[in-house]
């Protein structure tokens, strides 16, 4: 599914469940229309302000502001009064208040012309069903990290122990999580090491424990990530396109990009990686990067500037070990 077949069915959605509050405000409503008929007169003469309005200023126009004035205190005098009927009933003062999901937005997806967080959320959320992310998730998290996979022993004297670094690793990543609650500058996080040692698991601990806490959270591979702009780029797509996924990658709580290195690299591609990197340091935005990348290696393939951003920004973090995948495939862990 497209991202632009991904918003539309999110808009359906938002249509749905307006309507689904609209059919379980009917049914409230009638509820206590039977049981308190005074509401339903009071509904009914509330629903007929606007008509008497119009009918008594066009009879009396030199009079208008004080109509307006006596009006107005009559809808006060009857919405108190609806008010205190519902709470000393069985159902309760705000039974009959709009139902939203999302009461920011009333279940629009929009404040005025900008995206709501719960729609932001959404496009996501429709992303991750759509690659199985979700699923991974479930089993991928902090509770199900296996310390068994790291030696608690050494390679050789002086050598740091496995075990202890991935457990000063893990610390770092609660902390980041932890520290979205805090409102203070992100500490930014870039894991790199060889293959196999569980970075990617790290990042989806990360993303599942900031969805958690209500996060919006953007998880894309660095291929990827770049495939997609040189896609909205060189098949002439709509320029609003590539503009609204840079917002996407910039704005959202918490991006987590996997796999830095692998992707295509170009000046486009580094210029774009700039230019998101310095938007989210600018907006205090949580970022994540993984890459199989040693530091040492970080200038034969980025610009200056980009390391610059790496090493200034971020919280170093290196995974040591043996290949889990391996271990996984010849022991018991």
């Amino acid at each position: 599914m497209g991202r632009k077949s991904c918003f539309d069915e999110v808009m359906r959605e938002y249509e749905r469940d307006r309507q689904n509050s609209k059919w379980e405000m009917d049914a409230r409503r009638a509820k206590v229309y039977r049981e308190i008929p005074r509401v339903s007169a009071i509904d009914n003469e509330m629903a007929t302000v606007g008509t008497k309005i119009s009918r008594l200023i066009l009879n009396n126009p030199s009079n208008q502001d004080q109509l307006l004035e006596e009006l107005r205190v009559k809808s006060r005098e009857q919405a108190k009064e609806k008010r205190s009927i519902l709470r000393s009933s069985r159902f309760g003062e705000k039974y009959l208040d709009p139902i939203y999901v999302c009461p920011i937005c009333k279940d629009t997806g929009y404040i005025e012309n900008e995206k709501c967080r719960c729609l932001k959320q959404r496009l996501i959320d429709k992303n991750y069903a759509n690659s199985r992310l979700g699923k991974i998730l479930e089993e991928e998290n902090f509770q199900n990290f296996n310390w068994l996979y790291y030696s608690d022993k050494a390679d050789k004297p002086g050598d740091p122990v496995p075990r202890e670094v991935m457990r000063l690793n893990m610390k770092h990543a609660f902390d980041f999580v932890k520290g979205m609650e805090t409102g203070l500058p992100p500490r930014n996080l870039f894991l790199y090491g060889e293959p196999g040692l569980g970075k990617t698991f790290m990042c989806n601990c990360i993303a599942k424990e900031a969805l958690d806490r209500g996060k919006t959270v953007l998880y894309e591979s660095a291929p990827r990530t770049f495939r997609i702009l040189d896609d909205i780029k060189f098949n002439r797509a709509k320029q609003n396109d590539e503009e609204d996924f840079f917002s996407e990658l910039s704005d959202v709580d918490v991006l987590i990009v996997d796999d830095l290195g692998t992707e295509f690299t170009t000046l486009n591609t580094q210029s774009i990686l700039f230019d998101i990197l310095n938007t989210r340091l600018q907006l205090q935005r949580n970022t994540v990067i993984s890459s199989n990348l040693n530091p040492s290696d970080f200038h034969e393939i980025y610009s200056e500037r980009l390391v610059s951003r790496f090493y200034g920004n971020f919280n170093m973090l290196k995974f040591i070990g043996k290949d889990i995948r391996l271990l996984k495939k010849y022991s018991k862990c």
